[in-house]
């Protein structure tokens, strides 16, 4: 269960995030943010709940000026939020990842259908968007026989006012955030380095919420990436040295 007050929470990273997210989108374009036609909607509703809730949860930085002005204070700028695609707007000012599924009326299934995300690690917006939920997860083992009915049976059954959230961690060497599949990165997951220092090496800890936008109808995955030298652990109370 997501504590709706929690949903989108702000970093000491902010800057640092905003301006390395757009850099990569400037980098890969649709690779980290695109849409297809029919998610119109969603992509509005989308946009204007967060910044709902980033007015009301930090009124101190953002606000929203004439219906249409969003200013913030953290960056410094004021943006038209109808200049740019909600999602670009998104980008601009929230340092989260966002994936839009929704529901093809045809085969009942839900389809990846919109998103900017610039935390995945193998694949990227680009290769699993227009894709089915099966077929996005066609790689992960027991998939098919184990979660493939019940996941589009929840996602079928899934209300409006229960969002969901949960958590994944690993050890990284330094700080990818970015890294699709055939990343160089990838190598230094499969290999061992005896010269290797404490200093490089980081725990990752991705979390993710999930909703249903009550106009839409869309799931809306959101997610981001924290990292926190291992070195701090030391000093963390009751756990070994």
């Amino acid at each position: 269960k997501l504590e709706t007050d929690w949903w989108v929470e702000l970093e000491n990273t902010y800057k640092e995030r905003i301006a390395q997210r757009k850099e990569l989108y400037e980098k890969h374009d649709k690779e980290v943010l695109d849409w297809m036609p029919g998610s119109e909607l969603a992509c509005k509703e989308l946009m204007e709940m967060v910044l709902q809730f980033i007015c009301a949860r930090y009124p101190q930085y953002f606000s929203i000026r004439d219906n249409r002005i969003l200013v913030n204070k953290i960056l410094d700028t004021e943006q038209d939020i109808r200049s740019k695609h909600p999602l670009e707007i998104l980008m601009d000012n929230v340092p989260e990842d966002f994936a839009i599924t929704l529901r093809d009326d045809k085969t009942g299934y839900y389809v990846f259908r919109a998103g900017v995300i610039c935390s995945s690690l193998g694949w990227n917006v680009g290769t699993k968007i227009g894709l089915q939920l099966h077929e996005i997860h066609k790689i992960v083992p027991d998939y098919k026989e184990k979660m493939e009915f019940s996941m589009d049976r929840f996602f079928t059954k899934m209300p409006a006012d229960k969002p969901i959230q949960r958590g994944s961690w690993g050890l990284e060497i330094d700080k990818p955030l970015y890294m699709p599949a055939g990343h160089p990165h990838e190598k230094l997951r499969l290999s061992q380095n005896p010269d290797l220092v404490l200093d490089d090496c980081f725990l990752r800890v991705d979390w993710q919420t999930l909703r249903r936008l009550p106009i839409s109808g869309a799931i809306v995955f959101n997610f981001k990436a924290l990292f926190t030298p291992v070195q701090e652990f030391t000093y963390e109370p009751k756990l070994p040295a």
